[in-house]
Formats: structure tokens, C-alpha cells, sequence
């Protein structure tokens, strides 16, 4: 199929958004197990809906032979060079970076991950499924994004119910499968004398709130609510990070102090 390109506050991709990109030279997606999903694109400039594609745009492919319609959002735009810019974006589910969850317990894996929902200190717009069950208990000490906590640190979703487990992604949809399957090493790429000094664009170290806490040697947390920039609005979501400020305070903070330093940062 042919890439769609979507505003970037679109959340429904089954439509034709602001326009096919026929024009692609190439356009390929790769997505490591329990790693990067990634996509890159290769547009011309004299290209259809060119003038339209920004960071935070959505491009819409079909990512495999077995995977519906996915979302993948442009972080970075190369300058022109030859006529052409390189477009890179990462799937919509990286969104999750973004989103804090405060320390909470769960009885269950599958009340672990309803928890990651309704503790989450941004609005969430995903759901997080698993196709098997365990009783095993699970807890968050520390505030951090959604996303690390699904995956690549201790104490993570897959670090206490791993065992060969995989994430599949589906927009804004995870789901925790016991063996997702082999791995195919499916590449997809689209196809079909001018040069621009313009600058590279990229949002990739862009933030627009930050979410700070204290930690104290015994693992009592105080934790600010997210700060946000006076820009936030001009994204179309909250881009919020933790960020540990213990090493700020000798004693315990209150909740207002550790605000107050977090709108000073």
C-alpha cells in the first residue's frame, strides 16, 4: 500500500487523511523483538503533501504481510539533499515515553497492566492486554514512563513475566503474547536535481513537562505533579519526563517545594 500521511493529532487512521504519499522513493519498516519500531521514508520535495509533512506528523503503513493499518509518528526530517529529505518516525506507541506513572501494586499481571492506565500522570489513550495470565504480584517503587516499565529495565512487566514474552503493537494497543512467533525478517519498501541548505528538524529531545520526585534511602517518595511548559499547547500531546531530584534536597521535601524547584528547572 501506499504510505498515508495524517495530522498529528489524528487518532482515527481509517480514513485517507490529508493524502496518500504516492510519491515515496522507499519507504521501510523495521521492528526488533521487544526493540525499536521504527520507519523511514524517502520523499521527494517536488512530492504530493510534501509542504505538509512536519515532526510530529503521522504516516500510516501497513507494517508487515501480518499486521493491520500502523501509525508511526516523524521525529526527524533530514534537510534536502538532491531533491530528497529522509523522513524518520517511530511507532505511535512511543508516545508511551511520555507518559509518567506513579508507584503502585498489583495483585495480578493483568491488574499490572489495567494499573499502568489509571496510574498514569498524563492522559493515556492505550490499552494494555495480555494473552496469558499470572498471579505473581507486581510493584512500582519509582515513578517512570509507561513505556520503561513495559520493558528493558528491573523490575519491568517483561523482567517479572518475561520468560520468552513479546510485546506486539497494534496503534495504540500492546499486547503481552507468551511467544509471539518466529521472526520472518520481513522488509517492506514502496518505490515509484534540486538541493535546499535547509536545516535538519528533530523533536526527538523535545520535552514539554517534567514529572521530578525524592527518594529517601528507605524508598519513601515524594512526588511533584507534572510541570508544564508554557508551550505545551503547541504539541499534540503532552511530552512529560521524570526526572529525579533527589540529590537536590538533605531531607525530605514537601510536595510544594519539589514543585517549586521543578517550575524553577
Amino acid at each position: 500500500m501506499i504510505p498515508i500521511l495524517f495530522d498529528s493529532k489524528a487518532t482515527d487512521f481509517t480514513t485517507n487523511g490529508l493524502g496518500r504519499l504516492a510519491d515515496a522513493i522507499e519507504c521501510t519498516v523495521a521492528e526488533e523483538r521487544n526493540g525499536p519500531y521504527e520507519m523511514s521514508l524517502l520523499y521527494p520535495v517536488t512530492g504530493k503533501h510534501y509542504s505538509e509533512i512536519a515532526t510530529s506528523s503521522i504516516i500510516v503503513v501497513k507494517a508487515s504481510p501480518r499486521a493491520g493499518l500502523q501509525a508511526f509518528r516523524v521525529y526527524k526530517i533530514s534537510r534536502p539533499i538532491n531533491g530528497r529529505v529522509a523522513i524518520s518516525c517511530r511507532h505511535i506507541s512511543y508516545q508511551l515515553n511520555y507518559i509518567p506513572v506513579r508507584p503502585f501494586s498489583a495483585a495480578s499481571l493483568a491488574n499490572a497492566l489495567a494499573g499502568f492506565k489509571t496510574n498514569a500522570l498524563e492522559p493515556c489513550p492505550f490499552t494494555l492486554t495480555a494473552d496469558f495470565t499470572s498471579s505473581s504480584s507486581y510493584a512500582i517503587a519509582l515513578p517512570g514512563s509507561i513505556r520503561s516499565w513495559l520493558g528493558g529495565r528491573e523490575g519491568s512487566i517483561l523482567d517479572v513475566y518475561g520468560n520468552g514474552a513479546e510485546w506486539e503493537w497494534n496503534n495504540y494497543s500492546g499486547i503481552l503474547h507468551a511467544h509471539r512467533g518466529a521472526d520472518h525478517g520481513v522488509v517492506l519498501r514502496y518505490g515509484k536535481n534540486i538541493t535546499d541548505l535547509r536545516q535538519e528538524t528533530n523533536i526527538e529531545n523535545t520535552i514539554t513537562g517534567v514529572l521530578s520526585y525524592w527518594q529517601s534511602e528507605d524508598t519513601r517518595v515524594v512526588l511533584s505533579s507534572p510541570v508544564e511548559s508554557p508551550t505545551a499547547a503547541n504539541f499534540p500531546f503532552p511530552r512529560t519526563v521524570v526526572m529525579d531530584f533527589t540529590d537536590q534536597f538533605e531531607n525530605a521535601p514537601s510536595e510544594a517545594a519539589l514543585r517549586a524547584l521543578t517550575e524553577a528547572y
